[in-house]
């Protein structure tokens, strides 16, 4: 064969590669395995209800369902790892900042999950049994927005180019789920909140909504959806929604699925979602024990094992860089105790970019 000819078939094989790649057919070999570093909590600290991971400005990383201070199930709210110190102060109490739900004036007992911190040292905390979203400073709380027709909430991401204003998902699990009726998405801007039409969600096949996040650009919008029949889960997806970039608001049109989980993965229920700076995103498997990395493209990159969690429920960028992920949820081998793990990234993450 002429150096010519050989030439020839050595471009046009990569030019393939190149395309194959761009569809997102990569080969099973190119997803890194990884694995997570168990943090040692106390076992006293945080039930097995941990969730709502958020980091503020100091790459502080909290979490619900706080214990320590003899709080009631998933009604606290307070730090796991510290910059300095790690996990050395969690039990601390003088240390350890808490908050604890009030349950003066709501219908219900409160159930706290999702959580943000704002860049005024603010935090957004949703409280899933009534409808709200708490706003917290110096362990005092008001209302940040609320209506009586939302489903939960239970998870929220914040816009990155608009102020105060925050993307709510929540769910009802029941054994068969219907499209646009057990799966919910609202925004909240300032105190005003508005649903995404249900008839558009329905129309997509959204079922269960519950990980949420933003692109680091602004223009989209990431939520998750998880289908019962039977009581059996039969399908776990993420859609893309498109942002009006002026306003904040979710653009009134069908969402496209970014990422569909196949085979025995899709019986597995995402739940967390947390971008970085370059806009891939990190998802938790929860009952499977991992967290996996998708490209801004929908290619799965990596999978991070986390040996000690039996079921991660969210996960947050952290440290004093901004480049720790962390993750929390159900102990392996306990699930009443609530445990956290870490994996050290190279990547800022974006709620913490977005505090600096």
């Amino acid at each position: 064969m002429s150096f010519l000819k050989a030439f020839v078939r050595l471009l046009i094989a990569a030019s393939f590669s190149l395309a194959t790649a761009q569809n997102g057919s990569y080969p099973s070999n190119t997803v890194q395995i990884v694995k997570g570093v168990d943090l040692q909590l106390p076992p006293t600290a945080f039930g097995g209800g941990i969730e709502g991971a958020a980091v503020n400005a100091q790459g502080d990383v909290f979490a619900v369902d706080y214990r320590a201070a003899g709080a009631g199930p998933n009604k606290a709210f307070g730090f796991f790892s510290e910059t300095e110190g790690g996990t050395e102060s969690v039990l601390n109490l003088a240390a350890n900042p808490i908050f604890n739900a009030s349950t003066e004036g709501v219908a219900n007992p409160p159930l706290i999950n999702g959580a943000r911190f704002l860049k005024d040292g603010r935090i957004l905390i949703a409280d899933a049994n009534n409808s709200r979203v708490l706003s917290v400073k110096d362990a005092r709380s008001s209302t940040f927005c609320t209506d009586a027709a939302m489903l939960q909430p239970n998870d929220l991401a914040l816009s990155v180019n608009i102020p105060e204003m925050i993307y709510l998902s929540g769910q009802n699990f029941t054994e068969t789920t219907i499209a646009g009726q057990h799966g919910a998405l609202w925004t909240c801007a300032g105190s005003t909140a508005m649903q995404f039409p249900p008839a558009l969600l329905a129309q997509a096949d959204v079922h269960r909504t519950n990980g949420i996040e933003t692109s680091p650009c602004g223009r989209h919008l990431y939520l998750s959806s998880a289908t019962n029949v039977a009581g059996n889960v039969t399908a776990n997806r993420i859609y893309r929604f498109n942002i009006h970039t002026p306003t904040g608001i979710l653009i009134s049109q069908t969402p496209s699925v970014f990422y569909e989980f196949t085979g025995a993965d899709a019986a597995i229920d995402i739940d967390g979602m947390r971008a970085d700076v370059r806009g891939n995103l990190y998802v938790t498997r929860n009952g499977d024990g991992k967290i996996v990395k998708l490209s801004p493209e929908g290619q799965l990159l990596m999978t991070i094992n986390l040996p000690g969690m039996g079921g991660p429920s969210n996960l947050e960028f952290g440290g004093a860089e901004g480049k720790t992920l962390f993750a929390v949820g159900s102990c392996k081998a306990n699930a009443t105790i609530g445990c956290a793990a870490k994996f050290e990234g190279e990547t800022v993450g974006k709620a913490f970019r977005l505090l600096q």
